[in-house]
């Protein structure tokens, strides 16, 4: 994905609820270096946030009000990358989530001490409603990190599991930044609805798109150089997904889920993923894509409608 084409004012606006995030990450410096040092978090873009301020001026827009929607949001984001860095580490051991100690006190500490630092932002949101949405967006995240893809196949089940991680943990939020942020400028109902489906549909071919990204052989090749030929087990990518079920011999499924690839057989993977799963992948990305323009086609035109516009246009898997 391509740097976002924010409006200088956006990007003021942005700067402020940055500096809100870092004040309640620093509110105990102790605490904030352990987040740092631990976890190293680079909440990269700010997308979510993006996508608040902009919801929010499709109707009454003040910075007052919804810099605190915005700033929930990217903590709730925060919280969420730290604890599924934990299961998908997990899960690049094990094939289900088991009961017993995992060895990730720490990070799971910090995760839930963003939470609840997005729990306070929260409380100074002035409508419940949105209160109620990121509740929401929440459970969601949390199903969806207890029900995680553990197999590239059957085809019909291991692409909706995907589809359904892909929601709850990603267009869940990108759908309740969106409508949180209509809510606080006191947008119609129906206008709160329709930028919910922009978010979420903007979410999936989002998360697809970055999940392609990571099975690139690109990403692959740090490993590699480094002597690591004995790799973790591959991301199962909706790519994935569609490759194993072009694969008739069953191959590239038994070493999807294997542990310990050899650099030759991460080749193969890669291989076998950009041959004949990603084409599959980016016309699905495309369709989410899509989908999330018609949903602000519904909209009237207008600046913010304009940069939503060029954000969806920046994601790209090509």
């Amino acid at each position: 994905m391509n740097s976002l084409p924010l409006s200088a004012q956006l990007t003021a606006d942005l700067q402020t609820v940055e500096a809100i995030v870092q004040q309640r990450i620093n509110t105990k410096p102790i605490v904030a270096d352990v987040i740092r040092s631990r976890v190293g978090l680079q909440n990269e873009r700010r997308m979510r946030a993006a996508l608040s301020l902009l919801a929010a001026q499709f109707g009454q827009y003040q910075l007052q009000k919804v810099q605190h929607v915005a700033s929930t949001i990217e903590l709730i984001a925060a919280a969420a990358q730290v604890h599924n860095t934990i299961i998908d580490s997990y899960e690049h051991n094990h094939t289900t989530i088991q009961d017993g100690p995992w060895p990730h006190g720490v990070p799971l500490m910090i995760g839930d001490y963003l939470y609840a630092l997005a729990s306070a932002e929260m409380a100074l949101i002035p409508d419940a409603r949105a209160i109620t949405v990121f509740s929401e967006a929440v459970k969601r995240i949390t199903e969806a990190s207890l029900t995680p893809v553990t197999s590239p196949e059957p085809f019909e089940q291991a692409k909706a599991d995907y589809l359904d991680q892909v929601g709850g943990r990603t267009a869940s939020l990108f759908a309740a930044a969106s409508m949180a942020g209509a809510i606080v400028a006191g947008c119609s109902n129906d206008d709160i609805q329709i930028l919910g489906d922009f978010g979420r549909a903007l979410g999936m071919a989002y998360q697809i798109a970055q999940d392609d990204q990571a099975c690139l052989p690109s990403t692959n090749q740090h490993a590699a150089h480094n002597g690591q030929g004995a790799s973790k087990r591959k991301k199962i990518s909706l790519a994935l997904i569609y490759a194993v079920a072009a694969d008739p011999h069953g191959r590239l499924a038994d070493l999807s889920t294997k542990s310990d690839l050899t650099q030759a057989e991460h080749a193969w993977v890669d291989q076998q993923i950009l041959q004949f799963g990603r084409e599959a992948a980016q016309r699905d990305m495309q369709s989410y894509l899509a989908e999330s323009l018609k949903a602000l086609s519904k909209l009237p035109p207008s600046a913010a409608y304009n940069e939503l516009q060029h954000f969806a246009n920046t994601i790209d898997i090509r």
